[in-house]
């Protein structure tokens, strides 16, 4: 089952996410060899308040939320898990 999750990150997060892009980006990678993530979407760097979205698979929405909590940016964030049809 696919899910999207629409990422805000919390207000004046910038320099403590600056330290954690390089993980991050592991971390990805990571979940796209695993097929667990299916696409990722950033939102323009000019933007003041950066957006992610993202497609990843699975059987539950808990599921899904145990797998965020995994990501190194995830204090910093606020998401939204939609079930996709």
């Amino acid at each position: 089952m696919k899910w999207m999750i629409d990422i805000t990150f919390k207000e004046g997060s910038q320099a403590e996410l600056g330290q954690l892009v390089q993980r991050e980006r592991q971390h990805v990678a990571e979940g796209k060899a695993q097929g667990l993530i299916h696409e990722l979407y950033i939102s323009s760097p000019d933007v003041s308040r950066p957006q992610v979205w993202l497609i990843v698979n699975g059987d539950t929405e808990e599921q899904v939320r145990q797998y965020l909590s995994t990501f190194p940016m995830f204090p910093y964030m606020t998401p939204t898990i939609i079930k996709l049809a």
